[in-house]
């Protein structure tokens, strides 16, 4: 809006707004991740090399907090909240890395994973007990598997892949 980027937080049942809480993106995010349970949600920033992570205190949406990748080269696009740990994954497809963050200390990762340069995280998505992790590259078409934050396993999602066919999300069945 007119307003700059930020999240609108509406009543389904009367079908209208009810608050919007402005972040200082001046470009939209790719993702916006929110758990209601835990309160939160954050907004990936492709474009700006940083995430947002949106707070709620009783029943009010808090101004965001900037989290900094301070990496030109950064593309922040994708986040996950694990509630088994609370632990914020934040995928950064430029730098290919996932950052793990706790949401009581964002000035910095607890734990960084690190995956070959140019694959292009993109995606993650874990098991049900969240101890499984599966992410997508987009640019090298694999699928990285690790247990407990630790890498087991990657595989060619087709041994073709071209870099024109990239991969862009994960799900599970």
């Amino acid at each position: 809006g007119d307003d700059g980027c930020g999240m609108a937080v509406y009543d389904k049942q009367k079908n209208e707004l009810v608050q919007k809480v402005f972040s200082d993106e001046t470009k939209g995010p790719c993702h916006i991740m929110v758990d209601e349970e835990f309160d939160v949600a954050v907004t990936s920033s492709y474009h700006e090399h940083s995430f947002h992570v949106y707070r709620r205190l009783n029943g009010i949406w808090q101004e965001p907090l900037r989290v900094d990748t301070f990496n030109e080269a950064s593309k922040v696009h994708y986040s996950y909240f694990a509630k088994s740990t609370q632990t914020l994954f934040v995928v950064d497809l430029g730098l290919d890395k996932i950052y793990l963050y706790h949401l009581d200390n964002l000035s910095e990762p607890y734990q960084t994973l690190l995956f070959p340069e140019g694959v292009g995280v993109r995606h993650c998505i874990f098991s049900q007990d969240e101890k499984i992790m599966y992410v997508l590259s987009e640019y090298s078409g694999e699928i990285f598997c690790f247990y407990e934050n630790k890498l087991l396993s990657q595989v060619k999602t087709d041994p073709n892949h071209m870099f024109d066919e990239a991969g862009a999300a994960i799900r599970l069945s």
